[in-house]
C-alpha cells in the first residue's frame, strides 16, 4: 500500500478544520447549557434553534445559514445579557 505524502499546507488545513469543528461543538454545548437554564430538555442544534427562535423568532433555516462567527457572537449575547 502506497503512503501519500501529506504536505504542510494540507496539515494546516486539517488542523484548521479540526479547530472549526471543535468551535462548533463548543457553541452547541453552550446552547444546550443556556437551554437547560430555560428549563428545556434539548441539546445541540435543537437547543440552538429553540434559543434563537425564542429570542429573535428565527426559523431553523435561518439559524443553519449563520456562520460560526455569527453563532458565536449571538451566543455571547446570551452570556452578556445574564450579567
Amino acid at each position: 500500500m502506497a503512503r501519500t505524502k501529506v504536505t504542510k499546507e494540507q496539515e494546516l488545513r486539517d488542523k484548521a478544520a479540526d479547530a472549526e469543528a471543535d468551535r462548533y461543538a463548543l457553541c452547541l454545548k453552550l446552547a444546550g447549557i443556556y437551554a437547560q437554564k430555560k428549563g428545556w430538555d434539548v441539546t445541540g442544534w435543537e437547543a440552538l434553534y429553540l434559543l434563537f427562535a425564542d429570542k429573535w423568532g428565527w426559523t431553523p433555516s435561518q439559524v443553519r445559514s449563520l456562520t460560526l462567527d455569527e453563532i458565536s457572537m449571538f451566543l455571547d449575547y446570551f452570556e452578556s445579557s445574564r450579567s
